[in-house]
């Protein structure tokens, strides 16, 4: 086993790990619809991934208390369909073998603390999978920004050439590039993945496994002494 030093890996944890997205949708449409407002499938994906406040002020152009009482709302919607929440296949696998490969995990999110740790992560594993998880409510901006990347990075002590990420959507991609990190981009779908690659995701892997094979290669190039793809 190698040894858990100053290597880690940054993962988003909605629509990567954890097969949210549909219950995002629907949750963040009735959300909506109660205020009288319209949400679609379009709306959902150009703001997917972003914070749950940045999304409704994005959106609607409203105060920052008026999207906190509709994010509010959202979040409880979410929390009462919490049972539906199953995570994607293999991501227990590519988290126990990131953790035998010697790597520091870190759970970066837009999602709130108490949804990680309550609903999102309890779905791949127990809380000990993981080393870290880091949301952007811990952070002054969440995601396209990097602030939750380089937390994630200060926190554990490891250096952005130590540390690949990945996620699902063109915000983890940005923060990512940012925060000086090579990003993977994670889909099955093709558009969305060529979307990530035009984002500038260093590399794509269609689900979980692919990813883990991923996280091996590099792995072995950073033991080599040439980190990077």
């Amino acid at each position: 086993m190698a040894e858990r030093s100053n290597m880690g890996l940054l993962l988003d944890v909605d629509g990567t790990l954890v097969d949210t997205e549909a219950l995002h949708f629907r949750t963040w449409q009735q959300a909506f619809r109660e205020n009288s407002i319209a949400f679609s499938r379009e709306d959902f994906n150009r703001l997917f991934g972003l914070d749950p406040i940045t999304t409704v002020m994005t959106l609607l152009g409203c105060s920052r208390e008026r999207a906190s009482e509709v994010s509010k709302r959202k979040a409880e919607l979410f929390r009462e369909k919490g049972d539906e929440i199953k995570a994607f296949p293999g991501a227990a696998a590519l988290l126990s073998e990131a953790r035998k490969s010697g790597l520091l995990i870190a759970l970066v999110s837009s999602t709130s603390r108490a949804d990680v740790e309550n609903f999102l992560l309890p779905a791949v594993g127990p809380r000990g999978i993981v080393d870290l998880v880091v949301t952007s409510e811990m952070v002054v901006q969440g995601k396209p920004k990097p602030d939750t990347l380089l937390f994630a990075m200060e926190t554990l002590g490891i250096a952005p050439n130590r540390a690949p990420a990945a996620g699902d959507t063109i915000f983890d991609i940005a923060a990512g590039k940012t925060a000086g990190v090579t990003v993977v981009g994670v889909s099955s779908d093709a558009t969305r993945a060529r979307a990530l690659q035009a984002a500038g995701a260093h590399r794509i892997a269609a689900n979980l496994h692919e990813l883990r094979k991923v996280v091996s290669e590099w792995v072995k190039r950073v033991t080599e002494f040439s980190p990077g793809f």
